[in-house]
């Protein structure tokens, strides 16, 4: 979890810009903030996903990290589908989650946010 909030800290500025809330060069943001970021912290997540050997974080099951975790990839495949091309294991996951029954019809009716 800590991690997550690390690299959620580490690409704050980069996500304001891509979301059009604060001005500044999304390119320049991508290449020294995002990406670094992305190349330190996505392989922990990615190698914590395997390693439960369940599907989600936790080898119990689903938890709240896998929620937060969901979101997050979502949110940024859609802002940047052609990185998170190279991670389709966290693409998976996030798929997962995100059409879970209890959740699909609730996802599918809120209003939608770029990020």
């Amino acid at each position: 979890m800590f991690a997550l909030q690390s690299f959620g800290n580490e690409v704050r500025e980069f996500f304001a810009v891509a979301a059009g809330r604060q001005e500044g060069d999304k390119a320049a943001l991508f290449e020294n903030q995002f990406k670094p970021a992305a190349e330190r912290y996505l392989p922990a997540f990615q190698q914590a996903l395997h390693a439960s050997g369940s599907g989600y974080f936790v080898k119990s099951g689903i938890s709240y990290i896998d929620f937060v975790v969901a979101e997050n990839v979502d949110k940024l495949n859609g802002l940047l589908p052609e990185f998170f091309a190279k991670h389709p294991s966290l693409l998976k996951h996030s798929k997962s989650v995100l059409s879970l029954p209890e959740l699909e019809k609730y996802l599918s009716s809120r209003p939608h946010s770029s990020v």
